[in-house]
């Protein structure tokens, strides 16, 4: 029987761009859902995001419990009179929330003793071997079987249809060539070094690409505008760099265009592998197996290291050898082997 389900957002762009699973398995069943979202940053992304019907923006304190201001926010949800609130997060404030709201149905992975807020409460979360399978395994009973990887829905992005020209007009950036295949680079991650490839293999790979007659763009927010400058420097300032000058929204505009993206394992790799674009995912610290990109044109790139996963936002062993074993050569190579245009010159025979 269909019913109105809100669901709670995470709080990392990766992790909500992957609760797009859900959302579309919710919607599968015949469910109307609702997302929650407690996150100011998020603010205007889940209306790219499909298999939602509506969306409910109430910001909360990101790192304090806040009791007045998570009542607030489910005397607010109790005018929508909700079947079920399921949650992304695995937090006991998190949970807070449907039980102040008095939602019939509060569903989510057992954690922080959350015994008494959750009354449909899933367990062994062990057993799913990737984060998706996580998320999709909440749109069914605790008792029924692990869902497998395969029948997970690919979450799915939808973009404005504006031209990569319009877009940068906007923006008050030049595009340096409006002909090329666009090859965007995504080289930040905020989870630390350990998942970020060395800024010098991106400097390097964009040189390849730009002399192979591409051209390269980079993507990130405020946090990564060092890195992009420095690609931009290390090209002579022949990439286009919009880090730091586009809303997440206008992220996934810029990249609708993209004709291969290169990114680590972060938010803006998932968000490639959900506008569906060939995705060069990069792992260092972190296992591909546990959230690769979910898509069909994913291809993912690491190295067996002794060491790995060790999870670890800083290299314990100083040396980040998990991602300076990732080659340049070779992610150039699995680029080229998209056949792409390019405005290469052809080398004239003597």
């Amino acid at each position: 029987m269909p019913k109105k389900i809100a669901v709670v957002a995470a709080g990392w762009l990766g992790d909500n761009i992957m609760l797009g699973s859900l959302l579309r398995k919710l919607q599968q069943q015949g469910h109307h859902t609702t997302i929650l979202n407690t996150h100011a940053h998020f603010v205007g992304l889940f209306t790219r995001i499909e298999g939602i019907d509506a969306i409910l923006d109430f910001p909360l304190p990101k790192k304090s419990l806040c009791l007045r201001k998570r009542w607030q926010c489910a005397t607010h949800l109790k005018a929508y009179h909700f079947d079920e609130i399921i949650y992304a997060p695995n937090t006991f404030k998190s949970a807070l929330i449907g039980f102040f709201a008095g939602i019939p149905l509060r569903s989510g992975w057992h954690g922080e003793a959350r015994y008494i807020l959750l009354n449909k409460r899933h367990i062994n979360k062990s057993h799913c071997p990737t984060m998706v399978q996580t998320y999709v395994q909440l749109a069914y009973k605790p008792s029924d079987k692990i869902i497998a990887f395969a029948e997970c829905p690919e979450p799915r992005m939808k973009s404005q249809s504006l031209s990569l020209s319009q877009l940068a007009s906007s923006h008050g950036i030049k595009l340096q060539d409006r002909h090329a295949s666009a090859i965007m680079l995504c080289p930040g991650a905020a989870a630390g070094e350990s998942k970020r490839w060395p800024i010098k293999h991106y400097i390097a790979l964009s040189n390849l690409l730009l002399d192979a007659g591409y051209a390269v763009h980079i993507l990130g927010g405020p946090g990564e505008i060092a890195l992009g400058n420095q690609i931009q420097m290390g090209t002579h300032n022949r990439c286009t760099n919009w880090t730091g000058k586009t809303n997440l929204t206008g992220v996934v505009d810029v990249m609708q265009h993209a004709q291969a993206v290169v990114a680590n394992d972060s938010g803006l790799m998932h968000m490639a592998a959900a506008l569906s674009k060939p995705v060069m995912a990069i792992y260092g610290a972190t296992p591909a197996y546990f959230a690769p990109p979910l898509t069909t044109r994913g291809k993912t790139f690491s190295v067996n290291l002794p060491c790995k996963p060790c999870g670890k936002n800083n290299c314990p062993l100083n040396t980040l050898d998990c991602l300076h074993g990732i080659k340049v050569m070779e992610i150039f190579q699995a680029i080229r082997a998209l056949r792409l245009p390019t405005t290469e010159k052809p080398i004239k025979s003597t």
